[in-house]
């Protein structure tokens, strides 16, 4: 049995009782009396309320669903009727029970629940520092702007990964300039698999200058580098390939 089921269950004794009291309260008659004209009435709107839906009145033929919402409303109303009369805080009570336990009220609570806290615009909080998520279309990757990055404007484009030229390949300069753009890049990048492509490419190139000139590269980490800055005044430019051995 699910807390639905439990819920009717639960409230169709609490209505029995009601209707019982009524029995006492106003006789047997009127009370049975009370309860089957407000199950016409009950029914009646059940079944305007399936056909305006375009269901069924009646699935696979059964008068019982129908039948059933119909007694069990009019069995709820005879009964809150009844405890009102001779108790109207009890009554009070019982309602507001009703309405916090019910099962609509369970699920609009999860669903407030699953959306998480909210800015006053109605959009979820994002982290702070954390990089924006990017819209994913089905179909092919079209070319657009990097998201800007807060503190930078007019940042270099980003150049993807797999477009990256060795640095063994670069002079001195050219590789300073582009690993300083990489930074941009990667702050820029917002899928993971291009954050770790980028974050490779980059040690490679201190891979390259600490081949180069690891004088030069220790030097600059030694002065505090940051991780947008390069080591250019540290370096004695050459041609690629070269060494300081050469």
């Amino acid at each position: 049995m699910n807390g639905a089921s439990k819920w009717r269950a639960t409230w169709s004794l609490v209505a029995t009782c009601g209707i019982g009291l009524g029995m006492l309260e106003w006789g047997p008659g009127v009370a049975l009396g009370c309860l089957a004209a407000v199950t016409v009435v009950a029914t009646a709107v059940v079944l305007a309320t399936r056909s305006l839906r375009g269901t069924r009145a009646a699935p696979d033929g059964d008068p019982r669903a129908v039948l059933r919402p119909g007694l069990a409303a009019a069995a709820a109303v005879v009964g809150y009727w009844a405890v009102a009369r001779l108790a109207p805080a009890l009554a009070l009570l019982l309602l507001t029970l009703v309405l916090v336990t019910s099962p609509v009220a369970w699920r609009l609570v999860r669903r407030l629940r699953g959306r998480g806290p909210t800015t006053g615009g109605g959009a979820a909080v994002r982290p702070a520092g954390a990089a924006p998520r990017a819209v994913r279309r089905p179909g092919p990757r079209a070319a657009a702007e990097p998201p800007p990055t807060p503190g930078r404007t007019g940042a270099p484009p980003q150049a993807p990964s797999s477009h990256r030229p060795q640095p063994r390949g670069l002079d001195d300069g050219t590789l300073c300039r582009l690993w300083r753009q990489s930074f941009w890049d990667l702050t820029g990048e917002s899928t993971a698999t291009g954050r770790l492509e980028i974050v490779a490419w980059r040690q490679r190139c201190l891979d390259e200058i600490e081949r180069r000139d690891a004088r030069a590269l220790h030097a600059w980490l030694a002065s505090g580098a940051r991780a947008s800055g390069g080591p250019e005044k540290f370096l004695r430019h050459r041609s690629p390939g070269t060494t300081d051995a050469a």
